[in-house]
C-alpha cells in the first residue's frame, strides 16, 4: 500500500456547505434564543417572583435541537471524540480498517436515529406540550433530521476517502 491516499473529490460540495452553515446558524440561534428564555425565566422566578410557564418547555426543545445539529456538524467535521492516542500504537493497514468501522458504526447509528427518531415523533403527534400548545412531536423530529444529516456527511466523507487520511499516524508501518 502506498503511503499517500489520495482523495476522491466527490459532488455535492455545495449541498454540503449549504447544510453546514445552515446548521450553524440554527445552531446560534437554538443558543441565542435559549439564552433569553432562561435570563427571563430567572429574572422572572427572582424579581417578579412569577415564572413564566412556557420558559422551561421551550429551552428544552431549544437544546434538544441545539444539541442534535451541533452532533451532525461534529461528524461532519471530524470533530467526534476519537481514539487516537490508541490507534496510533497500532499499523496503518489497521488504523485504516479500524477507521472504516467507525464510520460504518456512524451510519448505523444516524440510520437509528431515522428510524426510531420518526417512529417516536409519529406515535406521540396527537399529544401538546400544554404550555407551549405544541405537538409533543416536535421533541423528537431532531433525531431524525440530525441523523439523515450524519448519513449524509458520513456518506460523503466513505465516498471521498477522507476517513483513510484523517488522523493516521505513520509512524507504525507494516
Amino acid at each position: 500500500m502506498s503511503d499517500q491516499i489520495s482523495e476522491k473529490p466527490i459532488p455535492g460540495d455545495g449541498a454540503d456547505r449549504l447544510i453546514v452553515k445552515g446548521a450553524e446558524i440554527i445552531t446560534v440561534v437554538c443558543l441565542v434564543v435559549m439564552t433569553v428564555i432562561v435570563g427571563w425565566q430567572v429574572f422572572g422566578r427572582f424579581v417578579l417572583n412569577d415564572t413564566p410557564k412556557w420558559s422551561e418547555q421551550l429551552a428544552g426543545i431549544l437544546m434538544v435541537y441545539l444539541t442534535l445539529i451541533g452532533a451532525a456538524v461534529a461528524v461532519r467535521n471530524d470533530g467526534l471524540i476519537a481514539l487516537d492516542a490508541f490507534l496510533a500504537k497500532f499499523p496503518v493497514k489497521l488504523q485504516i480498517a479500524c477507521r472504516l468501522i467507525v464510520e460504518l458504526l456512524i451510519l448505523a447509528f444516524a440510520i437509528l436515529m431515522i428510524v426510531h427518531g420518526a417512529r417516536m415523533a409519529m406515535l406521540v403527534e396527537a399529544w401538546t406540550v400544554p404550555t407551549l400548545g405544541l405537538s409533543r412531536s416536535v421533541n423528537y423530529w431532531g433525531f431524525p433530521i440530525a441523523g439523515a444529516m450524519m448519513l449524509f456527511f458520513t456518506l460523503r466523507r466513505i465516498a471521498s476517502r477522507r476517513f483513510l487520511t484523517a488522523h493516521l499516524h505513520r509512524d507504525n508501518q507494516s
